[in-house]
Parts: C-alpha cells; structure tokens; sequence
C-alpha cells in the first residue's frame, strides 16, 4: 500500500472517530433515536466506503456538532448573572424579568427539596413556569419577597440588595435607553 492509502486510511478512521465523538454527543439531545440511528449508519457507510467528499462529511459533521452545542446552552440563553461564583438566569418572556427558581434557590444556599417546592406556588404568586421554557421562576416581586422571607441571614440580605440593584436596576435602565 502506498502512502496516499495509508493516509486515507487514517483520514478515513479520524472521520469515523469524529462520527462516533458527535454520535454521542447527539445521545444526549432530544432527537428520535431513529434519526441519529439513521446519520450514525449513513456517515459510518459513507466514511468507510469512501463514497463521500471529505468535505460534505465534515460539514454534516460540523452542522450536528453545531446544533448539539446550541442545544447544550438553549436553557442559558438570555441574561445570565453570577452572584458568589453561582450562576443565576435572568430570562424575559411576555415583557417580564423571571429570575430561574432552581439558581436563586442555590444562590440563596438553600436546597430546592420537594417539600418548597411544593410551597413556593402557594406563597409567591409570581412562581410558576416561565413561558415559553419548561423553566419554573419567580417573576421580580416574588423573587424579591422570597429573599425577603429568608432575610435571617445576612448573605441572603446582600443577595437581595444585588438582585435588586444590580439585575433588576440594570435591566430596567437598560429598557429605558431603548425606549424612544
């Protein structure tokens, strides 16, 4: 075998590599198993038959990576804080700020157990799923009373001070220099 052969030969198994890499970054998206089984078949075929431009295999190849990637941080899309090196969303549907109830939860130190949240719809009425995600938060009033009610520590005192100045403050500044 010449060394052309070789060299496709080892072109062709980093492709299949590649291949396998993103198929199991796929196994983690939502798509119907059925399709990924379908481009795992077809790009394994192509790739091993040599049938395939090396640059349409790497462009389907590029495009699922792509998608995987964007999948992978649709749920952080929007506006993102950090408060003590713990992220928290700031997500806006239908003209309103939903801060995501898991990260404030966290970023209070508290634990999202079963037993809140189970209480939480009953006592903030701004809870409840944020539109247009499978998201539950608080909308800003209730975000800021649920600080409020655990205010017998005083991390979570400065945490509401900085959700209310820093977040809400800016983004409420921010809809005031966009308005004409």
């Amino acid at each position: 075998m010449n060394d052309l052969g070789i060299q496709q030969l080892i072109n062709r198994y980093w492709l299949l590599m590649l291949a396998l890499d993103i198929g199991l970054w796929l196994g983690a998206l939502l798509l119907p198993s059925t399709v990924l089984l379908a481009a795992a078949i077809f790009l394994t075929i192509a790739i091993l038959k040599g049938d395939a431009s090396g640059r349409l295999v790497v462009g389907v190849l590029s495009w699922i990576k792509g998608k995987a990637e964007q999948h992978a941080v649709q749920e952080w899309q929007g506006s993102y804080y950090s408060w003590q090196n713990r992220q928290i969303r700031i997500l806006e549907a239908r003209d309103t700020q939903w801060v995501v109830a898991q990260d404030l939860v966290q970023a209070a130190g508290l634990k999202m157990t079963a037993e809140l949240r189970r209480t939480l719809p009953h006592s903030y009425p701004g809870y409840r799923q944020i539109p247009g995600t499978e998201l539950t938060g608080f909308d800003q009033e209730s975000a800021l009373k649920f600080l409020i009610s655990k205010q017998h520590d005083p991390e979570i005192i400065k945490l509401k001070l900085w959700l209310e100045r820093e977040v809400f403050g800016r983004l409420a500044r921010q809809r005031q220099a966009e308005q004409p």
